[in-house]
């Protein structure tokens, strides 16, 4: 699992929550710093050649907003920034990337696809319409064979538990 050329070796140090904070700012400050609005982020030089501007939780910036939206929500950051106005275009693109998918592109993907987005961008910007395309999406992967978390059921019932905690409301799928 763990392939030395790939990772940091791990290192004895005892915990030191300034450190960690310090640590945490660096990332977020790099984070911000290398935000393109009209490409989000550029790809991980170690993810397998993934081209620049993923939109997914996986790899891309749906997952990198997710990340400092909760690190800002929780109080371990206090870094100024807005991404709803890109909600949109964050949206549109991973459907655009899921099409690539063909008859999988309807079904839900939490962490490739838009029913990943979907919970962000409710966080961000609430809507019905969100709501409704999780709704969608799970009820899509209710035929599905696929029983993991990336494509399958478990995603599916993660996002909709996401979604609940949001809405306060619960919507049935029939399975």
């Amino acid at each position: 699992m763990i392939e030395h050329s790939r990772h940091v070796p791990l290192r004895d140090f005892p915990w030191n929550p300034d450190a960690a904070k310090q640590a945490i700012a660096e990332i977020t400050t790099d984070a911000l710093d290398n935000f393109r609005h009209d490409l989000f982020w550029p790809a991980h030089p170690l993810d397998d050649g993934l081209k620049d501007g993923s939109s997914s939780i996986y790899f891309g910036a749906a997952g990198l907003v997710w990340g400092l939206e909760h690190l800002r929500r929780v109080g371990a950051i206090e870094a100024d920034f807005d991404f709803q106005r890109y909600l949109p275009q964050l949206l549109a693109k991973t459907q655009a990337e899921m099409a690539a998918y063909g008859e999988y592109a309807v079904n839900g993907s939490l962490l490739f696809g838009d029913m990943g987005t979907a919970p962000l961008a409710m966080r961000l910007a609430p809507s019905s319409t969100m709501a409704e395309l999780v709704y969608m999406r799970a009820d899509a992967n209710t035929h599905l064979p696929i029983r993991e978390l990336m494509w399958g059921m478990p995603g599916s019932m993660l996002a909709c538990l996401f979604m609940s905690q949001m809405t306060n409301e619960a919507l049935a799928v029939d399975v």
